[in-house]
């Protein structure tokens, strides 16, 4: 059989069943762009990994590990200092150096505050911290080692919820 005998037959085929025709060309292109789309994926992902496996210019590599808890009402601390010891006496090969670059102690929650009801975060934390107060005094050292039950609370939310910020020194917050 001639090219041009097969050309015409095809082209005969095609005008007969134009809904099969077009059809099967959809099915095609869709095929074929599913297989470019997870292959392109595949190698997207592929980079990016050998990016992040890389070594420094000294040779040596690095891994970052990210703590979220899956639940955001949860107080669950992720890392600590004892997994840094578990980890360091372990000697495993090659593992040089652990840290914890940055401890958050950030939780979300919600509060009953001035009787109405907010969702809201806290930063959790174990020290005094370095704030400007607008009103009521600071956190000491003496409020950590008894566990007083207070807390700082922004300029903006006491302002939205007791009109000033010196209302809210004294008032009580249910979390």
């Amino acid at each position: 059989m001639r090219f041009s005998e097969l050309v015409k037959a095809s082209w005969h085929a095609l005008i007969a069943n134009p809904k099969r025709s077009f059809l099967t060309t959809i099915g095609i292109i869709i095929g074929i762009a599913s297989v470019v789309t997870i292959m392109s994926l595949g190698a997207g992902v592929k980079k990016q990994m050998l990016r992040d496996l890389d070594t420094t210019q000294t040779g040596q590599q690095t891994a970052e590990i990210y703590y979220n808890s899956r639940d955001m009402f949860l107080n669950e601390p992720g890392f600590d200092n004892r997994d840094v010891t578990m980890l360091m006496d372990a000697n495993l090969k090659g593992v040089a150096k652990v840290e914890i670059l940055q401890q958050t102690k950030k939780i979300g929650m919600t509060a009953i505050i001035n009787d109405s009801q907010q969702a809201m975060t806290a930063d959790l934390v174990n020290k005094p911290v370095k704030q400007p107060i607008v009103a009521g005094q600071n956190l000491t050292t003496y409020d950590f080692e008894v566990k007083n039950p207070v807390m700082l609370m922004s300029d903006k939310l006491a302002t939205k919820m007791y009109t000033t910020a010196a209302n809210a020194v004294g008032t009580s917050v249910t979390v």
